[in-house]
């Protein structure tokens, strides 16, 4: 669980992943790539070295329930919503703006398919499309991820104190998957997963619920 060993051990697969697949993707590594990965390396492994001599176990703080108003809580399901509205009238302007999705009866699917394909592997034809976000979207996605995150920081908190779960809290979750799927991409949601789980990990260590390198959970988590 230590950032060094994830650090390393993600870069390991995915050079391993180049490896395989340098043929099919024409992957040239470079001296300039090779550098960066070697000082990047260094710097996690000299601060891991560091953090050794001063090692400290985590002091159990018994946490507490984090209280939020559930008017708040509305007030940002509903600023979610309009995001979500906006984005989704953004994707069938990108569609109407595409030759050959022009037609109202294309799935929904398919334009959000497009989309995808567009900003990641055709990125000339998106911007000569010249479709401006719209500025529900353009200044609510952030806003709305970021508190997300923070949303999702209380339901952890709450459930290791309480093993309660609002159902207001998780509706805003939920709509924040919902316009991560909208992108037609994944790894967000991979990435709010991960951020559950390992924040799970450090506030169950810190209230007692167990101790620090418990293999038990480890092995759970690597399960899930």
């Amino acid at each position: 669980m230590h950032p060094s060993a994830a650090f390393s051990f993600i870069f390991f697969v995915c050079a391993v992943q180049c490896l395989f697949f340098s043929r099919t993707f024409q992957i040239t590594l470079h001296n300039e790539t090779v550098f960066v990965l070697i000082i990047g390396l260094s710097i996690f492994t000299l601060i891991t070295m560091f953090c050794k001599k001063s090692k400290k176990e985590i002091c159990v703080v018994k946490l507490q329930n984090i209280e939020v108003s559930n008017r708040l809580i509305l007030l940002l399901i509903i600023l979610q919503i309009l995001t979500i509205i906006s984005f989704v009238h953004y994707l069938n302007d990108i569609a109407n703006a595409y030759n050959n999705y022009a037609a109202l009866k294309t799935p929904f699917t398919k334009k959000i398919e497009l989309y995808d394909w567009l900003i990641k592997f055709n990125v000339d034809a998106f911007r000569n499309l010249n479709v401006s976000k719209p500025y529900v979207y353009r200044f609510g996605f952030p806003l709305v991820s970021t508190l997300g995150y923070i949303v999702l920081y209380v339901i952890v908190n709450n459930f290791i104190v309480s093993k309660k779960i609002s159902i207001l809290q998780i509706i805003v979750v939920l709509l924040m998957s919902i316009s991560i799927i909208l992108t037609g991409s994944r790894t967000p949601l991979f990435r709010i997963i991960t951020f559950a789980l390992i924040l799970y990990y450090i506030l169950a260590c810190r209230n007692g619920i167990f101790k620090q390198g418990n293999l038990k959970f480890l092995l759970k988590i690597k399960f899930f």
